[in-house]
């Protein structure tokens, strides 16, 4: 799996934190086939082949001797300064920690401007990296093993040189004192050792998934000579001391952070970083409201935006810099599955024990009237966890989902056997909300003067936890369809520091909340539906699902050794995850729309993800519009 994370807040409010890594996110590409590369030398023990790149494919694309990724302009001129809008405030710039809001730009994985990883993806592969820090790797026989090569002219900022000690320094640091995420993304990990100079050896357990060493080329590696001497566990604003291709020159607390690239970098020459991290300096200023953010960047304040509402997209862009096409406005695939997005009901709640229950929520929700009233038909509805993809489950089950799912059979619910998951639903809300409150009824659900109540007699009323008032245009009709049930829904809207930490702590009935899918699934899917997640605070499963069958079929997943039996695993996880309507299903879009002055320029779009450390200032593009024209 990778991950381009840097400050996620957990919803679709700003989709350049999910894959363009501003903020953090996590957009996921797993691999299940045999992690390979060509022969560049053997080992120090001669029986292994060390390696330059690992890739899904068995071989990366890119030969040994590559100058730059293919989709990057290796002449991208260097100069220039990035101005990026992020929403709420910060506390802290450690991003790895539960405590504290951490600040954007410093990431916990791939991609941060302040720490540089083992290796770096390149996105016109799925999952496939090559050596950053590391610039040699080998896997034992049967994956038991796996050791890097640390690149000898690797520095950190202060000058210091990176060792294999620093790396494993940090890996215990983030396995023992960091956010639960790193425990359980490297649970198979034995043990972490130095062999000889130079290298880092990492004994991996008999049950690590097949992308494991691709894995543990993605941690931050940070210097242990700052670290002995600082409290790793506690939020701070110290200026830590980082390996990557930028510095932290300025922090105005909950305000602005400013990153300026180092002109000592030691790896500005590597192929991985040709044409890549072009500003001189990146500044991320922050805003408590979308709609001001918006205004900063039409206004010239901020360089670019990724828009997450249709509405706004196709409303709210006018303007001289508009009218003037100082402002380039253009759609980017997303190159992955749809990312959900849903009201996650909270599961470590009683109300929500009935299935019956669960579903009528689900139905309640008007996709039709909120996509043609609200978003110009602009959203896809989302049906599955993995739609727009191979790994949406159709249909009934085949035969090779059933010998996965009929060990669960007792299990699980008899729709999941039985209902046709292409067969026809309901489209019309009056059909819906028929259907929802018959199912409330069986449940045992009764309505009296207007009010729902449970079958104990107490009124079922529910609360919906939102972090940008914006999400109301969504929730606002919905509440009133749940109404003509009975339920009276109140949305309460909180700003995102407060989100996070009643997240943090499960105080909430329902929650808006956001699942990044990749176009191979692995082991991430435990952080994000296991049960050993549901009670871990910060958990990115946020429903607080805690099902052994579920627990099961994710196992499937990890343990699938190629392409088909991947596709087959996560399909019977998909279909079981519908059948359980743990969540009410919203919408996503196939497509970013993204807008830009025209002096940042940008290469071609590889085809899986984004890379915004690609783009460029063009210093001789001047902007034409009259800012106080009307």
């Amino acid at each position: 799996m990778f991950f381009d994370c840097r400050g996620y807040r957990g919803v679709a409010r700003d989709l350049s934190r999910l894959i363009l890594g501003i903020g953090v996110a996590c957009f996921s590409v797993v691999s299940h086939a045999e992690a390979t590369a060509p022969t560049v030398q053997q080992g120090n023990d001669n029986s292994v082949t060390t390696t330059y790149g690992l890739s899904i494919s068995g071989q990366p694309k890119l030969p040994a001797n590559f100058t730059h990724f293919p989709y990057v302009n290796p002449d991208a001129p260097k100069g220039g300064t990035l101005t990026v809008a992020e929403q709420g405030s910060f506390d802290s710039l450690n991003p790895f920690i539960i405590s504290g809001v951490a600040g954007a730009g410093a990431a916990y994985l791939y991609n941060s401007y302040l720490y540089d990883t083992l290796l770096t993806p390149n996105w016109d592969e799925p999952y496939t990296e090559y050596g950053l820090l590391a610039d040699g790797i080998r896997i034992g026989p049967k994956r038991s093993w796996v050791e890097f090569d640390i690149n000898p002219k690797a520095r950190f900022s202060d000058g210091t040189p990176v060792t294999a000690e620093d790396v494993a320094f940090s890996y215990k640091l983030l396995m023992t004192k960091a956010m639960p995420f790193f425990r359980g993304y490297y649970a198979d990990v034995k043990d972490v050792s130095i062999p000889r100079p130079g290298v880092v050896h990492f004994d991996l357990k008999s049950t690590a998934p097949y992308e494991l060493p691709l894995d543990l080329g993605q941690f931050p590696v940070m210097p242990e000579h700052y670290w002995k001497h600082h409290d790793f566990t506690q939020p701070s604003l110290d200026i830590p001391v980082g390996s990557g291709p930028y510095t932290i020159t300025q922090v105005i607390p909950g305000s602005r952070i400013v990153y300026t690239r180092n002109p000592n970098y030691w790896g500005r020459d590597l192929p991985v970083m040709k044409g890549r991290y072009n500003a001189n300096t990146i500044i991320y200023d922050y805003y408590q409201d979308d709609s001001v953010a918006l205004q900063a960047f039409l206004s010239g304040h901020v360089d670019y935006r990724i828009e997450p509402s249709p509405a706004s997209w196709a409303t709210n862009y006018t303007g001289p810099a508009i009218r003037h096409h100082d402002i380039i406005k253009f759609q980017m695939p997303t190159g992955s599955p749809g990312a959900f997005l849903g009201y996650a009901l909270n599961m470590r709640r009683p109300e929500f024990n009935d299935i019956r229950v669960r579903e009528a929520l689900a139905l309640a929700f008007d996709f039709d009237m909120v996509n043609r009233l609200l978003y110009h038909g602009l959203y896809t509805r989302d049906v599955g966890f993995f739609d727009n993809s191979v790994f949406q489950a159709h249909g009934l089950p085949d035969k090779a989902e059933l010998a996965l799912l009929d060990p669960l059979r007792k299990a699980l619910p008899a729709s999941v056997f039985t209902q046709s998951l292409d067969g026809e639903e309901p489209s019309d809300i009056r059909s819906r909300l028929y259907k929802a409150y018959g199912l409330l009824r069986q449940a045992g659900y009764y309505v009296k003067n207007n009010q729902l109540y449970t079958p104990k007699g107490k009124p079922f009323n529910l609360e919906l936890l939102l972090d940008d008032p914006g999400q109301n245009r969504t929730a606002l009709p919905y509440a009133q369809n749940l109404a003509r049930l009975g339920i009276h829904l109140h949305i309460r809207n909180v700003d995102p520091n407060q989100y996070l930490v009643l997240k943090q702590h499960f105080a909430f009935d329902m929650v808006r909340a956001q699942v990044p899918e990749s176009n191979s699934p692995g082991a991430e899917q435990a952080s994000f539906w296991g049960s050993q997640y549901a009670t871990v605070p910060m958990s990115q499963n946020v429903a607080g699902i805690a099902n052994p069958s579920i627990d099961a079929l994710i196992n499937n997943i990890i343990a699938a050794k190629n392409r088909p039996a991947l596709i087959t695993a996560t399909r019977a996880l998909d279909r079981v995850l519908r059948q359980e309507h743990y969540f009410v299903p919203l919408y996503y879009q196939k497509y970013y729309n993204v807008a830009r002055w025209r002096q940042l320029e940008l290469p071609r779009a590889p085809h899986y993800g984004v890379d915004i450390d690609s783009w460029w200032i063009n210093p001789n593009v001047h902007n034409t519009s009259t800012q106080g024209e009307n």
